[in-house]
């Protein structure tokens, strides 16, 4: 402060009032320089907002000097107190000193006890009936209670100063963790270096390829069904005509067994009439062993014959099986292949509609800079 321009006191009362204004501008000072803590990034715009909003600062900038509670006397005794503030202020902000803003008076609290004014006004009354010498006395003692009384509002400024920066830092942390968001949700919404766009750009043509290959694979897996459909077709004509041979087949069979059972019968009246006769001709008997023979081999060659159709038949029904085993797997990949394809569709959707917000959101940005 420069103390040149203010004359000096006489009285100790004024030199203990120029001491405590200086105790505020140091005060000041300290709750308006840099930083409080090394290593912590805050930009001068951020400190000048500080300087502007910090409650000392905001203090000293009233005009009306009632707000600040000081004594009428202090700033009526020669401009002292008023220059030390000026000089405070023009430390700590030169720009806010010509054009401070006027700030809208305060209503008075309503309490019973008297103001700084009022006292005054009783004391002024008090010292005009009053000699030379117990006005001097008096006045010095209303200036050491004063001196007091501001000692007092120093301390509990000192600790709201303290609970200030802790609250300040707080708040710097918060500011950039907020920053840190706000850059983050910068680059995301605006897309400086258009990685996002690029990024969607591809995952778009990605998903535009997978979804052309899949359409690709489900046109083929639809003919592939159609074929195995008409194969179907033919496997089932082929069956009918199987079951058809299968009961001509039966048909023979039956009327084999009732001509086998025929010789078995002319077999057995031939043996009978054999015995009646009881004739050695070994013609008729290698005549009958042949015809047995013949028989036997007719019979092995019929059983042979019907074991072969029930080969087929059950070759025929395990290709069936295996045949509704392929259908049944390709309806399950149609519907695997239509899933994935209904799911690219969602998700694309999604990546429209995603799309369509993040404009909107640009576009009500850009309102609320323009306005």
């Amino acid at each position: 402060m420069d103390t040149a321009s203010v004359e000096k006191p006489n009285s100790g009362a004024n030199v203990d009032i120029l001491k405590v204004a200086r105790q505020i501008q140091h005060l000041a000072h300290f709750l308006a320089q840099g930083p409080p803590i090394p290593g912590l990034s805050v930009s001068d715009k951020d400190l000048k907002m500080a300087r502007i909003l910090s409650p000392v600062t905001e203090i000293t900038s009233h005009r009306r000097r009632s707000d600040l509670e000081f004594p009428r006397e202090w700033v009526e005794d020669d401009g002292a107190l008023d220059i030390a503030l000026r000089d405070w202020r023009r430390d700590i902000d030169p720009t806010k000193l010509s054009n401070t803003p006027a700030v809208a008076e305060r209503p008075a609290q309503a309490t019973d006890t008297p103001t700084d004014a009022e006292s005054a006004e009783a004391d002024i009354e008090a010292y005009a009936n009053m000699s030379f010498l117990s006005y001097s006395a008096k006045r010095e003692a209303h200036w050491i209670s004063k001196t007091k009384e501001l000692e007092k509002k120093l301390r509990r400024s000192e600790k709201e100063k303290e609970s200030l920066i802790w609250e300040n830092l707080k708040l710097q942390r918060d500011v950039e963790v907020i920053q840190r968001k706000a850059d983050l949700f910068h680059t995301a919404l605006f897309d400086p270096k258009k990685s996002i766009h690029e990024s969607n750009l591809k995952a778009k043509v990605k998903l535009h390829g997978e979804v052309r290959q899949l359409e690709r694979s489900l046109v083929a897996a639809t003919s592939k069904n159609e074929s195995l459909a008409k194969q179907k077709e033919d496997l089932e004509s082929c069956n009918k005509t199987l079951v058809t041979e299968n009961e001509e087949l039966v048909k023979k069979t039956e009327k084999l067994e009732l001509s086998n059972y025929d010789l078995v019968t002319e077999n057995a009246e031939l043996v009978a009439e054999l015995k009646d006769l009881d004739s050695d001709d070994a013609e008729l008997l290698t005549m009958v062993q042949e015809y047995l023979n013949k028989h036997a081999l007719s019979r092995e060659a019929t059983k042979t014959h019907e074991e072969n159709l029930i080969a087929e038949k059950q070759a025929l029904e395990s290709k069936n099986e295996a045949l509704v085993k392929k259908l049944e797997t390709q309806k399950i990949e149609n519907k695997c292949c239509a899933g994935q394809a209904k799911k690219l569709r969602e998700r694309y959707e999604l990546s429209v509609m995603a799309i369509k917000v993040v404009k909107g959101r640009l576009e009500k940005l850009k309102d609320n800079e323009s306005h």
